[in-house]
């Protein structure tokens, strides 16, 4: 099943997203918006479809920042007289782009590639993480050690945003099911054991950048 979401105005684009239904694959389409970023993230949607138009560069980086926090691939349709948006488009992490003349079987074509794409990103990343702390003398048998990923994950998450530790202890609890300062203790101790002498939220931040260059 591929979730996609959509923010579109122009009237054609719309009628391709929903002709897609006609296709083999089951689909989920929603139409997105910043105002329901909570409601976005629940969903977890596989692709984003938007258009552009030539004056509207603070809605490009909406988007942006909408795939960006949720790790979610995008296509920006371009309609017509874009010329003077190319630069910024450039400076943006959009992954797919294409005219607005795509046809239906090509956009579908498109989110399967975007689909197969963002399969491979997603294991690399968690391949990533666990070289990065393995580099770093991490021990794999210890409870730390998975501890230690899934913060690392939650900074790439979060867009390493202004946060108390606090907040990534009680979350990586909810996901392992223990506790918060269970979590703190066993990451304290699996850096401790690698030598390191930097404090949790400062080993956490090092993996992090290391990981964004890896």
């Amino acid at each position: 099943m591929i979730k996609i979401g959509y923010d579109v105005k122009n009237e054609m684009l719309i009628q391709k997203i929903w002709n897609l239904y006609s296709f083999d694959h089951e689909l989920l389409i929603y139409e997105l918006s910043m105002e329901r970023m909570e409601e976005i993230r629940d969903l977890k949607i596989d692709v984003m479809i938007y258009d552009l138009n030539h004056d509207e560069c603070p809605r490009l980086e909406s988007f942006e920042k909408i795939c960006m926090k949720l790790n979610i691939k995008s296509i920006c349709v371009l309609n017509e007289y874009t010329d003077d948006l190319i630069e910024s488009i450039l400076k943006f992490h959009l992954d797919y782009q294409c005219d607005y003349q795509i046809t239906d079987e090509g956009l579908y074509l498109l989110l399967l590639r975007m689909m197969n794409d963002h399969d491979k990103m997603k294991l690399s990343i968690y391949e990533r993480i666990e070289k990065i702390c393995l580099k770093r003398g991490v021990s794999a048998h210890l409870k730390g050690f998975d501890y230690l990923q899934s913060a690392i994950l939650y900074y790439i998450e979060n867009e390493h945003a202004s946060f108390r530790m606090k907040d990534v202890y009680d979350t990586i609890a909810k996901k392992h099911h223990t506790t918060s300062s269970r979590v703190e203790k066993n990451l304290r101790l699996a850096i401790n054991a690698s030598g390191s002498l930097l404090s949790n939220a400062k080993f956490v931040d090092a993996c992090f950048r290391e990981c964004q260059y890896e």
